[in-house]
Protein backbone atom coordinates (compact mmCIF):
# COMPACT_ATOMS: atom_id res chain seq x y z
CA UNK A 1 0.00 0.00 0.00
CA UNK A 2 1.31 3.29 -0.78
CA UNK A 3 0.94 6.53 1.24
CA UNK A 4 -1.38 9.60 -0.25
CA UNK A 5 1.58 12.29 -0.17
CA UNK A 6 -1.11 15.20 0.24
CA UNK A 7 -3.60 13.28 3.12
CA UNK A 8 -1.55 10.57 4.61
CA UNK A 9 -3.86 7.98 3.54
CA UNK A 10 -3.25 4.34 2.96
CA UNK A 11 -4.06 4.20 -1.21
CA UNK A 12 -3.79 0.37 -2.80
CA UNK A 13 -1.70 1.06 -5.98
CA UNK A 14 -4.26 -1.62 -8.14
CA UNK A 15 -7.21 0.25 -7.45
CA UNK A 16 -6.16 3.91 -7.03
CA UNK A 17 -7.91 6.30 -9.67
CA UNK A 18 -5.11 9.05 -9.82
CA UNK A 19 -1.59 8.82 -10.21
CA UNK A 20 1.47 11.07 -10.73
CA UNK A 21 5.65 10.53 -11.01
CA UNK A 22 7.35 13.25 -10.30
CA UNK A 23 11.36 13.42 -10.07
CA UNK A 24 11.30 9.73 -11.28
CA UNK A 25 9.04 8.88 -8.27
CA UNK A 26 5.40 7.36 -8.71
CA UNK A 27 2.98 8.87 -6.30
CA UNK A 28 -0.50 7.50 -5.87
CA UNK A 29 -3.44 9.51 -4.24
CA UNK A 30 -6.88 8.97 -2.75
CA UNK A 31 -9.06 11.19 -4.31
CA UNK A 32 -9.03 14.07 -7.88
CA UNK A 33 -8.78 16.39 -4.68
CA UNK A 34 -5.81 15.15 -3.29
CA UNK A 35 -3.75 14.67 -6.89
CA UNK A 36 -4.90 18.03 -7.87
CA UNK A 37 -3.05 19.99 -4.81
CA UNK A 38 -0.09 17.67 -5.44
CA UNK A 39 0.21 18.57 -9.04
CA UNK A 40 -0.94 22.03 -8.90
CA UNK A 41 -3.74 21.45 -10.59
CA UNK A 42 -6.17 22.66 -7.38
CA UNK A 43 -9.15 24.24 -7.79
CA UNK A 44 -9.53 25.29 -5.08
CA UNK A 45 -10.25 29.26 -3.89
CA UNK A 46 -7.48 31.77 -2.92
CA UNK A 47 -9.66 32.35 0.26
CA UNK A 48 -9.68 28.80 1.70
CA UNK A 49 -6.02 28.44 1.25
CA UNK A 50 -5.27 31.64 3.31
CA UNK A 51 -7.44 30.26 6.01
CA UNK A 52 -4.90 27.33 6.23
CA UNK A 53 -2.40 28.19 9.12
CA UNK A 54 -1.05 26.75 12.11
CA UNK A 55 -4.12 26.75 14.24
CA UNK A 56 -6.19 24.20 11.92
CA UNK A 57 -5.75 20.27 12.37
CA UNK A 58 -6.31 17.07 10.95
CA UNK A 59 -7.93 14.00 11.64
CA UNK A 60 -8.70 10.66 10.33
CA UNK A 61 -12.35 9.09 9.71
CA UNK A 62 -13.71 6.04 9.14
CA UNK A 63 -16.63 5.27 7.35
CA UNK A 64 -18.52 2.32 6.95
CA UNK A 65 -21.45 2.22 4.73
CA UNK A 66 -20.55 3.27 1.71
CA UNK A 67 -21.78 1.55 -1.27
CA UNK A 68 -19.90 3.54 -4.36
CA UNK A 69 -17.66 6.49 -4.84
CA UNK A 70 -20.62 8.89 -5.21
CA UNK A 71 -21.16 8.42 -1.38
CA UNK A 72 -17.96 9.15 -0.72
CA UNK A 73 -18.32 12.06 -2.59
CA UNK A 74 -21.56 13.60 -1.12
CA UNK A 75 -19.83 12.89 2.23
CA UNK A 76 -17.28 15.30 1.24
CA UNK A 77 -19.48 17.48 -0.30
CA UNK A 78 -21.59 17.85 2.89
CA UNK A 79 -18.43 18.33 5.20
CA UNK A 80 -17.23 21.08 3.39
CA UNK A 81 -20.52 23.03 3.86
CA UNK A 82 -19.72 22.79 7.97
CA UNK A 83 -18.23 25.91 9.43
CA UNK A 84 -14.65 25.10 10.22
CA UNK A 85 -14.21 22.51 8.23
CA UNK A 86 -11.63 24.18 5.81
CA UNK A 87 -10.75 20.95 3.33
CA UNK A 88 -12.22 17.29 3.07
CA UNK A 89 -10.78 13.96 0.87
CA UNK A 90 -13.19 10.99 1.17
CA UNK A 91 -11.91 8.08 0.06
CA UNK A 92 -14.67 5.03 -0.85
CA UNK A 93 -11.75 2.54 -2.08
CA UNK A 94 -10.37 2.76 1.58
CA UNK A 95 -13.65 3.78 3.63
CA UNK A 96 -11.90 6.77 5.15
CA UNK A 97 -11.69 10.23 4.80
CA UNK A 98 -9.00 13.20 6.02
CA UNK A 99 -10.76 16.18 7.54
CA UNK A 100 -8.82 19.54 7.47
CA UNK A 101 -11.02 21.78 10.17
CA UNK A 102 -10.29 24.94 12.97
CA UNK A 103 -10.80 23.01 15.93
CA UNK A 104 -11.95 26.38 17.44
CA UNK A 105 -14.78 26.29 15.37
CA UNK A 106 -15.94 22.49 14.89
CA UNK A 107 -14.54 19.64 17.11
CA UNK A 108 -13.83 16.17 15.65
CA UNK A 109 -17.11 14.49 17.48
CA UNK A 110 -19.40 16.96 15.37
CA UNK A 111 -17.51 15.65 12.10
CA UNK A 112 -18.19 12.65 12.43
CA UNK A 113 -22.12 13.53 14.01
CA UNK A 114 -22.04 15.14 10.62
CA UNK A 115 -21.46 11.56 8.85
CA UNK A 116 -23.70 9.31 10.98
CA UNK A 117 -26.73 11.64 10.81
CA UNK A 118 -26.19 11.17 6.57
CA UNK A 119 -26.71 7.57 8.04
CA UNK A 120 -22.91 6.32 7.51
CA UNK A 121 -21.16 5.07 10.55
CA UNK A 122 -18.22 7.53 11.37
CA UNK A 123 -15.50 6.36 13.89
CA UNK A 124 -11.89 7.22 14.36
CA UNK A 125 -9.54 4.24 14.17
CA UNK A 126 -6.42 3.68 16.00
CA UNK A 127 -3.30 4.34 14.38
CA UNK A 128 -2.12 2.00 12.08
CA UNK A 129 1.35 1.64 14.34
CA UNK A 130 -0.76 0.86 17.43
CA UNK A 131 -1.90 -1.07 19.21
CA UNK A 132 -5.37 0.04 20.07
CA UNK A 133 -8.44 -0.23 17.73
CA UNK A 134 -11.67 1.88 17.90
CA UNK A 135 -14.89 -0.54 18.24
CA UNK A 136 -16.77 0.83 14.82
CA UNK A 137 -20.38 0.28 17.02
CA UNK A 138 -19.81 2.02 20.86
CA UNK A 139 -16.22 3.81 20.27
CA UNK A 140 -14.94 2.34 23.32
CA UNK A 141 -10.75 1.69 22.49
CA UNK A 142 -9.82 -1.88 22.55
CA UNK A 143 -6.87 -3.57 22.44
CA UNK A 144 -6.35 -5.25 19.28
CA UNK A 145 -5.04 -8.40 21.12
CA UNK A 146 -7.81 -8.97 22.99
CA UNK A 147 -10.60 -7.84 21.07
CA UNK A 148 -12.85 -9.62 18.82
CA UNK A 149 -11.94 -9.43 15.29
CA UNK A 150 -13.76 -9.82 12.52
CA UNK A 151 -13.49 -8.57 8.95
CA UNK A 152 -16.05 -6.86 6.43
CA UNK A 153 -15.66 -5.22 3.13
CA UNK A 154 -11.78 -6.26 2.98
CA UNK A 155 -11.29 -4.56 6.38
CA UNK A 156 -10.33 -5.46 9.61
CA UNK A 157 -12.65 -4.48 12.76
CA UNK A 158 -12.34 -4.89 16.19
CA UNK A 159 -14.84 -4.85 18.89
CA UNK A 160 -15.12 -4.93 22.47
CA UNK A 161 -18.01 -7.45 23.15
CA UNK A 162 -20.43 -9.97 20.64
CA UNK A 163 -23.31 -7.92 21.58
CA UNK A 164 -21.46 -4.89 19.28
CA UNK A 165 -20.45 -7.38 16.50
CA UNK A 166 -24.33 -8.26 16.06
CA UNK A 167 -25.10 -4.66 16.18
CA UNK A 168 -22.70 -4.19 13.56
CA UNK A 169 -23.49 -7.09 10.82
CA UNK A 170 -27.30 -6.98 11.49
CA UNK A 171 -28.69 -3.29 12.08
CA UNK A 172 -31.99 -3.96 11.14
CA UNK A 173 -32.38 -6.30 13.90
CA UNK A 174 -31.41 -3.84 16.27
CA UNK A 175 -33.75 -1.35 15.21
CA UNK A 176 -36.82 -4.28 15.79
CA UNK A 177 -35.44 -4.53 19.37
CA UNK A 178 -35.46 -1.22 19.96
CA UNK A 179 -38.80 -0.58 18.26
CA UNK A 180 -40.03 -3.72 20.51
CA UNK A 181 -39.05 -1.96 23.28
CA UNK A 182 -40.23 1.76 22.75
CA UNK A 183 -43.71 -0.23 21.97
CA UNK A 184 -43.43 -1.55 25.95
CA UNK A 185 -42.63 1.39 27.32
CA UNK A 186 -45.45 3.22 25.67
CA UNK A 187 -47.86 0.71 26.29
CA UNK A 188 -46.91 1.07 29.91
CA UNK A 189 -47.09 4.85 30.29
CA UNK A 190 -50.48 4.86 28.34
CA UNK A 191 -52.30 1.93 30.79
CA UNK A 192 -50.50 4.51 33.85
CA UNK A 193 -52.40 7.46 31.89
CA UNK A 194 -55.27 5.48 31.85
CA UNK A 195 -55.36 3.97 35.71
CA UNK A 196 -55.26 7.51 37.11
Amino acid sequence: MAKDPVCGMKVDEKKAKFGSVKNGKKYYFCSRNCYEKFTGKSKEKPALKAKQDSKTQKCAISISGMHCASCAKNIEKRLKKEKGVINTSVSYATGRSSVEYDPEKISEQKIVGVINKMGYKGFFSAQDSGELATDPVCGMRVSKANSIKKQFDGRMHYFCSEECVRKFESPEEELKSMKKKVTIALSGVLLIALLR
